[in-house]
């Protein structure tokens, strides 16, 4: 059963409610624009190498394939038993043609093109190219579970509430276009799909946070407060005289480094408990952790695709209440105070938005 923003309150209520009301889809959309772009800034610089990295002769040829399966062994990488790459097989030109075909495809599905069509299609190229053992790396899976989530959303779209033309029951609904999504006076349908796929998104990213969070407890280096120490100062490219140059200010940057991570494990054992609050200073705290996140991932650990993903499940937990307040402020075209779309008040500040 549905459920409404004037449902009667209590634990059941709650529960369906967060799982299956049918709200306003347009972070949903916002996480799909995001999402496809940086599916885009994953995939794209591949571009005019696509044969090396990806093709059955390349880098990483079938022989090697045959022989890391043989080998086994911790590090080696393990692709699925599938992907459309394999459909290339000895022929560049297909190659090719699958590579931008893909590309094509990426770009439609982040700017809301038959989206029932393209999250689908979205998934396979996902899917299909983090299977390519010459780029494997375990943070490309991260981007297997946004696109799967917003998959289940845009496939569902739409047959939960209805009012969809023929057309858009095939291709999804045209409101899925940048221009219909922030449409005031229009405002795309309330949906449930939306909403469940957004929730699902959530709960797994919570997840996700806190068991890195306990994989940080099984590492000494973590326990000792070195763990950013050795990511700022490799082994490998650290020199004697740079770490006669550090004497002066160690016991300062040691110090801090190890409050930086410890502060890193409190926040992500902490995330369950502020991800939905909606007052002012968890929000800052949310918001503010993903840039942290995003920033440190990138140039601490050379990792691009975490942090992104960090950032995109912190954005995940925001109201579209406060999406729309930060839109308007953003923007700074509002004639008048952003109402809300559960209670029709107006919105004056993030730290208001109601729940729900």
């Amino acid at each position: 059963m549905l459920r409404n923003a004037e449902s009667p309150v209590g634990f059941s209520s709650r529960w369906t409610d967060f799982w299956f009301r049918a709200a306003d889809p347009l972070p949903y959309g916002l996480m799909r624009i995001f999402c496809g772009l940086l599916f885009l800034a994953w995939l794209l610089p591949f571009a005019g190498r696509h044969d090396e990295f990806f093709g059955m002769e390349g880098w990483f040829g079938r022989e090697g394939y045959l022989q890391a399966m043989r080998e086994g062994g911790p590090g080696t990488p393990v692709p699925l038993g599938w992907s459309i790459l394999y459909l290339a097989e000895g022929n560049p030109g297909l190659l090719s043609l699958l590579y931008w075909g893909s590309l094509g495809i990426l770009a439609a599905f982040a700017a809301g093109v038959a989206t029932r069509i393209t999250s689908v299609l979205t998934w396979v190229v996902v899917v299909s190219f983090t299977a390519n053992p010459a780029i494997s790396f375990e943070g490309d899976f991260l981007l297997t579970i946004l696109a799967f989530y917003m998959m289940v959303g845009h496939v569902l779209q739409g047959f939960l509430h209805g009012g969809l033309t023929p057309l858009e029951m095939a291709i999804g609904p045209m409101s899925n276009m940048p221009h219909r999504m922030f449409d005031r006076d229009h405002p795309p349908a309330p949906s449930v799909a939306a909403n469940l796929s957004m929730r699902m998104l959530q709960i797994h990213f919570a997840i996700i946070v806190l068991a890195t969070g306990l994989h940080k407890l099984q590492l000494g280096r973590w326990w000792a407060g070195m763990a950013f120490f050795f990511p700022m100062f490799p082994p490998e490219k650290t020199t004697p005289s740079d770490l006669q140059a550090l004497f002066g200010n160690a016991p300062l940057i040691l110090f801090t480094l190890s409050l930086a991570q410890y502060m890193t494990l409190a926040w992500q054992f902490g995330l369950p408990f502020f991800a939905w609050k909606r007052s002012f200073w968890p929000r800052a705290l949310l918001i503010g952790g993903g840039l942290i996140g995003w920033i440190g991932n990138v140039w601490l650990f050379s990792i691009p695709i975490f942090g992104p993903f960090w950032m995109i499940g912190c954005l995940s937990l925001l109201t579209a209440d406060e999406w729309h307040a930060i839109i308007e402020k953003i923007a700074g075209t509002a004639a008048e105070p952003v109402k809300s779309r559960v209670t029709g008040k107006p919105v004056t500040d993030i730290a208001a938005v109601p729940r729900g």
